[in-house]
């Protein structure tokens, strides 16, 4: 038997799978590109299936010489040079086993798009060859469905391990390829079937395409797969349901490694404050071992209650320049040269202080290879894997210095008013610089984009703890000091999934009978300040990585532990770069405050003077006051909008809205419509034609109406049968048809009248209604989207033939 048209959507779907994939894996850096390996792997297993099954081999037989053959490609691919010609040797199977588990390590921990190592391209050349093999097999056995289901279930798969959002095209294509895969089994079924039962009545059977059942199975599948992604979209975290901190090996302090899942939210996770060894570093330089934060990569995007990274785009090592200029710190920098020995630290993300200015691998020139950096910050990101115990590499880093000369600087040039708050109280003050403000970091957007559906409290609260501050560096002091004061509790002791998992409930005073209402640890702190920053105008972002690791015996050498791990918050300050602020109150004091600095630096502590600054002026015509602002914080009886700073009028995300995948599921219910409407429109178009040259005395056009019903209903006429024949076969009301159009089309000129256009339309209309009774409404139904009479007149005598 012949599955022509299965085979044809068998390997569509597999063409879908394998451009999904191409958006996992990136390009070849050498040797011969990955994906000419794996579609050969494909049409490897594919041809000596088809091959072996055609000339009658036993499938066992078949089954060794594709065993045979893809352990050579395997042994090719991963270790060419243990092989003596194309025979493994001792080494040759140890290679393969290394580049496996390497392989198997980047699967469970990369973060897509990774770098195609050759355990990898082993690894889904071995999927993609098995799945030609079976395709093979099942259209030579007669098993059509097993033939288009691994392309489906390799979509799904990849499409799974994809974290960016499934675009709405890509969610079309696999509709249109299932719906598709169905029609092709269907359709080849039928034609490779011997003949057709008649009923003991005589009434003829329809060829439906689709069973009932199927037909309706199929369509609530489809449109309630689409509806329920685009509804439960939201409710499913960037990551998952990882926890932050995850471990690996033992349990307790005994671990085979610890790795920090790159994201950071307000919902209430486990974590742990274990004393277990990440990694070792030797510090020198200019600044103090005890005062270096290590980072592993920041995260710019805010999207369903977690920052993340979404989809960093990194770079080799030997690109010239690492950073983004326009990301880089514009002030005084300190140098750092750190050489890191790992202990059970497990990530992609290598840490680093600050931005890298050289990288050492110490002679190991493929960990040099496989280390890549981010544009946006810098960040190593090791894409063969992840970092192991015994792995070492060395950093050369500056690390910013902020001016506060610069800092304290207001929009006249003049002092910012804490300061000028300070000097009225006789501070020793900084001396205002002015300096050029930057351009804004390049996609500005993703520092301040907010959800729609933000409470719009969070924006009204942040204003309030802000009242009268002009710049941004006002603001992330005033936000970290207030973060670090009373109102707020440290603790890590959580249950997981109880309490505030929400901002609005964990931040503002009204949820304060909410369980562990402002109490929690460093992802809900840099969290709610990011987010609080935005909502005045100020691009942030939140940085995952480790606070300054305890000094050890030996000079300048420091351990970082599992307690050391942390998030802290960076803001723009248009005048110098990104700055660092930490609100998270830790009781340990590991994590130095931007406040604390500046104490250091002035001899005074800043915050006492945050009361000490005037409110702005308030427009007395106004009269709207925002509903959670506490009064008591305008001493001015004439309430109104309050005047933000220059640096606040990009403010967004606050408010209500319609749920962000609504519109999703809009356009795509709307594009379905559109399909769906499609083809009972142009029949109906084409029905109205053609009744409008029957009543113009074309007695053709009836006849044809009658046969485009029959080809609908699954019943096309034979291209060898008489009109009379048909007639007879189909029901005694369109004998009368039959004989008119006869007489129409072979008889003599002029011979139709208007008694025959009239015998024609009464003919007509009792076939049809004949026809109607005859046929269930599910039959009726699918008739009216069935394209067969749509079809040009080319297809439909192919398909006859």
């Amino acid at each position: 038997m012949v599955y022509r048209y299965t085979g044809i959507a068998a390997f569509a779907t597999m063409a879908f799978a394998f451009t999904l994939l191409n958006g996992l894996l990136r390009p070849t850096v050498e040797g011969p590109p990955w994906q000419f390996v794996v579609l050969a792997g494909l049409a490897l297993g594919a041809v000596i299936t088809w091959t072996g099954l055609t000339y009658r081999m036993r499938g066992w037989v078949v089954s060794v010489i594709n065993v045979i053959a893809l352990a050579i490609v395997s042994f090719r691919i991963a270790a060419p040079e243990t092989l003596v010609f194309l025979f493994p040797t001792g080494d040759t199977l140890s290679a393969l086993n290394e580049q496996r588990v390497q392989a198997m390590n980047l699967i469970r921990t990369g973060i897509e798009p990774v770098i195609p190592v050759s355990g990898l391209v082993v690894v889904v050349t071995a999927v993609f060859w098995a799945v030609g093999a079976l395709i093979a097999y099942a259209l030579l056995r007669g098993r059509p469905v097993l033939a288009v289901v691994p392309g489906l279930v390799l979509a799904l798969q990849f499409a799974t391990m994809d974290r960016s959002p499934t675009e709405l095209l890509h969610i079309l294509i696999f509709i249109v390829l299932l719906a598709g895969s169905v029609l092709a089994v269907t359709w080849d079924e039928r034609i490779n079937t011997a003949g057709r039962m008649a009923h003991a009545s005589g009434r003829q059977p329809t060829r439906s395409l689709l069973g009932q059942t199927t037909a309706v199975a199929v369509a609530v599948t489809l449109f309630g797969s689409l509806l329920a992604v685009g509804a439960f979209r939201s409710q499913v975290p960037y990551d998952g349901v990882l926890t932050w901190r995850a471990s690996t090996g033992l349990t307790g302090d005994f671990y085979g490694g610890v790795r920090y899942n790159p994201f950071t939210s307000i919902q209430q996770s486990l974590v742990t404050n274990s004393d277990t060894p990440l990694f070792v570093a030797r510090i020198e330089g200019d600044v103090d071992p005890d005062q270096v934060y290590f980072r592993l990569l920041t995260l710019e995007t805010y999207d369903r209650g977690k920052f993340f990274a979404d989809h960093p785009e990194v770079q080799p090592l030997e690109t010239e320049v690492w950073e983004d200029e326009a990301h880089a710190f514009a002030g005084q920098t300190a140098e750092v040269i750190t050489t890191v020995s790992v202990e059970n630290l497990t990530m992609d993300w290598l840490p680093a202080p600050y931005v890298p200015l050289a990288v050492d691998t110490f002679g190991d020139e493929a960990l040099y290879k496989s280390i890549r950096t981010r544009k946006d910050d810098g960040s190593l990101r090791l894409d063969g894997g992840s970092s192991f115990r015994g792995m070492q590499y060395g950093v050369r880093a500056d690390v910013p210095v902020p001016n506060l000369d610069v800092l304290s600087a207001g929009d006249g040039g003049e002092l910012s008013p804490l300061f000028i708050a300070a000097a009225e109280a006789d501070e020793s003050v900084p001396t205002p610089l002015v300096v050029p403000a930057r351009e804004e970091p390049p996609n500005e957007d993703r520092y301040l984009q907010l959800p729609d559906d933000l409470d719009e409290g969070i924006a009204t609260l942040a204003r309030q703890k802000t009242l009268g501050l002009e710049t941004p560096f006002e603001v992330g002091l005033a936000l970290e000091a207030w973060f670090r004061s009373s109102d707020f509790r440290y603790t890590i002791d959580i249950e997981p999934g109880h309490g505030a998992t929400d901002l609005a409930e964990w931040l503002l005073p009204e949820y304060s009978d909410t369980p562990f209402h402002r109490a929690g640890y460093c992802e809900n702190f840099a969290t709610s300040m990011a987010v609080m920053a935005r909502t005045l105008g100020v691009p942030s972002r939140v940085v995952l990585g480790f606070t300054p690791g305890r000094q050890t015996s030996a000079d300048n050498v420091v351990v970082v532990q599992d307690r050391n791990a942390h998030a802290w918050v960076e803001l723009w300050m248009p005048t110098q770069g990104w700055v660092r602020f930490d609100p998270t109150p830790r009781p340990d004091g590991v994590n130095p405050t931007t406040t604390g600095d500046v104490e250091a630096l002035l001899g005074f502590d800043v915050v006492e003077y945050f009361d000490d600054i005037p409110p702005p002026a308030v427009s007395p015509s106004d009269s709207a006051l925002p509903d959670r602002l506490d009064p008591s914080a305008i001493p001015d009886e004439n309430f109104g909008d309050l005047d933000l700073p220059e640096f606040a009028d990009q403010v967004g995300g606050a408010g209500g809205g319609l749920p962000g995948w609504l519109g999703t599921v809009l356009l795509a219910l709307a594009a379905v419509l559109v399909l769906t409407g499609a083809i009972p429109l142009a029949k109906w178009w084409r029905h109205r034609r053609r009744m409008a040259r029957l009543r113009n005395g074309d007695i053709t056009a009836a006849w044809e109406d009658i046969v485009a019903r029959l080809e609908d209903f699954g019943e096309p006429p034979s291209s060898g049968i008489t009109p009379d024949e048909l007639a007879e076969g189909v029901d005694p009301a369109m004998e009368a048809l039959a004989t008119v159009y006869g007489r129409a089309v072979y008889g003599p000129p002029g011979g139709v009248d208007e008694s025959h256009v009239t015998t024609a339309t009464k003919s007509l209309e009792q076939t049809s209604a004949r026809l109607t009774g005859r046929y269930s409404t599910a039959q009726r139904v699918l008739a009216w989207y069935r394209p067969a009479s749509l079809l040009p007149e080319w297809w439909r005598k192919r398909r006859s033939r």
